[in-house]
């Protein structure tokens, strides 16, 4: 009788668990990723931090964590363009640290104060229309694109 009650509850468990990841993948879940950044700065800030600013930009109101992709740095594009995922997109500022750096911190710090610049951003992009392969983009389309100026062409203007 143990080993039928248990048979059952395992069996109920894993119809539970089963029905769940089913429902998951409907929904929100669907919703594809937000779209890489093609992005000019006023400074070199493509080894640094990016966090995101409240919408007035007096406090920051998310960090990067390692789920969120900071451990990849930007790619180099012509005329100073950058590709890759500005984590706080429009209300985006870098930090004096290195994200080297970031990752072996091992204490609470006030990263307020390591704010080195709020309002970094002169041109953004976004791929929302996933042009852009996320693990090969074809950099020298890009580049090409940059070229004749057809930013505008293919992918929507932020700023």
């Amino acid at each position: 009788m143990k080993i039928f009650r248990g048979l059952i509850t395992f069996t109920i468990l894993f119809s539970l668990t089963l029905g769940n990841t089913f429902v998951g993948c409907e929904g929100e879940n669907d919703v594809p990723p937000p779209g890489l950044h093609i992005y000019t700065t006023r400074g070199h800030y493509d080894s640094l931090v990016c966090v995101k600013l409240s919408e007035n930009k007096d406090e920051i109101v998310a960090f990067p964590s390692y789920s969120d992709g900071i451990f990849k740095y930007p790619i180099k594009l012509i005329d100073g363009y950058l590709l890759g995922y500005l984590f706080g997109g429009l209300n985006s500022a870098f930090l004096n640290i290195s994200v080297n750096n970031y990752i072996l911190l091992d204490s609470i710090v006030d990263f307020k104060q390591l704010i080195l610049d709020n309002d970094p951003i002169i041109e953004l992009y976004i791929d929302n229309n996933h042009i852009i392969s996320r693990t090969a983009p074809d950099t020298s389309r890009l580049n090409e694109i940059i070229y004749k100026k057809d930013l505008n062409k293919y992918f929507i203007k932020l700023k």
